[in-house]
């Protein structure tokens, strides 16, 4: 996979940067680091000839802070430095198609930079993790990892309890009642497991086909990612839906993980809660 990391010069780009690492190692991931300078942002260029000068001053020295960064936690990880002069979205598409993104990073200064041209999910870092559920208990392995993932990300996160209604025939009342408080039940244990390693945390249950309700829910909380926490290796609504959602990753523009996928070498100081 190739990540696309940008830079604003802010104090979350480093955030941002760390979270795409921790990301990339996994798979050993290539990362580009990009860089934009635009002289439409400079109002006052005419009157003041030197900003020029110590905006680009400024940007090389967040350069090389993303590089140290990199040098320290991006070991076994491929990393570019791109620096782009022009308007945002026009480097972007460039960037894009040249070096085949499949997914971009931002810090939360660039949320509404983005309009529809830009053909590529987006995923910003610090923002909220979305993560489905349904009536399954997680392990305490997965539920420390979503701490781990939360924390790396700076983020919230929002637990979606979904009930696949649609499976429930009219004479199966009590059994969708039964999946209903169990999902219930499931989403607000796992919701204070997090809160007590002080993870901001909110929760909702919803009924109907799981892939619209993470949609709906995505765009409704304009969530960062969409991340399942659940195992692929049982049969059920919610692994249907991932993999709906995997193969229309692209098309929809949706930054989907799996917390299977997280299986990082490098060890990181965060202390869980139990």
């Amino acid at each position: 996979m190739n990540i696309l990391v940008l830079l604003d010069g802010g104090f979350q780009e480093e955030t941002t940067l760390r979270y795409a690492l921790y990301r990339a190692q996994p798979q050993r991931d290539t990362i580009f680091i990009l860089s934009v300078f635009s002289e439409g942002m400079l109002y006052y260029y005419d009157a003041m000839p030197m900003v020029k000068d110590m905006l680009r001053r400024d940007i090389k020295s967040h350069i090389d802070r993303a590089i140290k960064i990199v040098r320290e936690q991006g070991k076994g990880i491929g990393a570019y430095v791109l620096e782009e002069d022009g308007e945002l979205h026009k480097v972007l598409e460039r960037v894009i198609k040249r070096e085949a993104i499949d997914i971009i990073y931002a810090p939360p200064s660039y949320k509404a930079a983005f309009n529809s041209r830009i053909n590529c999910p987006l995923a910003i870092i610090p923002g909220t993790i979305l993560i489905p559920l349904d009536h399954e208990e997680l392990p305490t392995d997965s539920v420390n990892a979503l701490v781990i993932e939360a924390k790396m990300a700076a983020s919230a996160v929002h637990l979606l309890g979904i009930v696949p209604i649609h499976i429930y025939s009219a004479n199966e009342r009590k059994e969708l009642e039964v999946i209903t408080k169990k999902t219930t039940d499931n989403v607000k244990s796992i919701g204070k497991r997090l809160i007590r390693s002080h993870i901001q945390c909110s929760e909702a249950l919803c009924a109907g086909f799981p892939d619209e309700e993470i949609i709906k829910a995505f765009k409704e909380r304009a969530a960062s990612i969409i991340l399942f926490a659940q195992g692929h290796d049982r049969p059920s609504e919610l692994n249907k839906a991932f993999n709906l959602l995997l193969q229309e990753r692209d098309a929809l523009k949706l930054p989907i993980f799996s917390l299977s996928d997280l299986k990082s070498e490098i060890q990181f100081p965060i202390k869980v809660n139990h």
